[in-house]
């Protein structure tokens, strides 16, 4: 639902955009502005289930994953209950296209996402319209990791659904560190939790990372 303020949707529609009570619309991130599309508003609904439609157009797929900017900043106020909403109504017409289709979430620990960005994804959980849940857990220790296991809810989510640990590996622009990621992940382990590892990748660095390769080579 954020997407960059310069985005030609949110250009477009800006009746489709969140307002703080301040009048504000942009919440910075890194230093890039962005905007948040409004669950409950029907044509941002449409706009949604239609991006499903073309996911789906992808036959090979296993599922669907939504992460945690799946939500809305509480700075926005309470918009739980049309984030609740729309999700079901996500998961209804993925089921209705391919009910063997996963919908897979990897939100933020459950407090923080619930209090922070109206995710109340346990209550998802419980009531059947998320398939998997992969909580991200991005830690630099694996003391921090096992700690924050403890208190995010997935333990909760295991009893209804598959679960995960999602772990950090990073930017792909930077160098990678193998043993850091691997004690982690023993750290999982020793929890009987699966984990899945993230990496961090801006889109352009996908054309500029050959020409940077070349340039070294030089």
């Amino acid at each position: 639902l954020r997407l960059p303020q310069s985005d030609p949707v949110a250009q477009k529609n800006p009746d489709w955009l969140l307002t703080m009570a301040n009048g504000e619309q942009v919440i910075e991130n890194h230093g890039i502005p962005m905007v948040w599309l409004d669950p409950s508003h029907p044509e941002v609904k449409a706009y949604i289930l239609a991006h499903v439609d073309d996911i789906l157009k992808e036959k090979s797929l296993a599922g669907i994953q939504l992460d945690d900017h799946w939500g809305v900043p509480r700075q926005f106020g309470n918009y739980q209950g049309a984030l609740t909403a729309l999700t079901h109504e996500v998961h209804q017409h993925i089921k209705a296209k391919n009910p063997d289709l996963v919908l897979s979430l990897s939100p933020n620990p459950y407090q923080f996402a619930r209090s922070q960005y109206n995710q109340d994804w346990l209550s998802w959980v419980k009531q059947g319209v998320i398939d998997e849940v992969v909580v991200q857990v991005y830690r630099a220790t694996p003391g921090e990791v096992q700690q924050t296991i403890a208190g995010s809810g997935i333990h909760t989510a295991s009893r209804y659904v598959p679960v995960g640990v999602g772990l950090f590996t990073g930017f792909k622009a930077k160098p990678f560190t193998l043993q850091p990621i691997q004690e982690q992940i023993k750290t999982v382990e020793n929890q009987g939790l699966g984990y899945a590892l993230f990496v961090w990748e801006y889109l352009p660095l996908r054309y500029v990372a050959p020409h940077l390769a070349t340039f070294r080579q030089k």
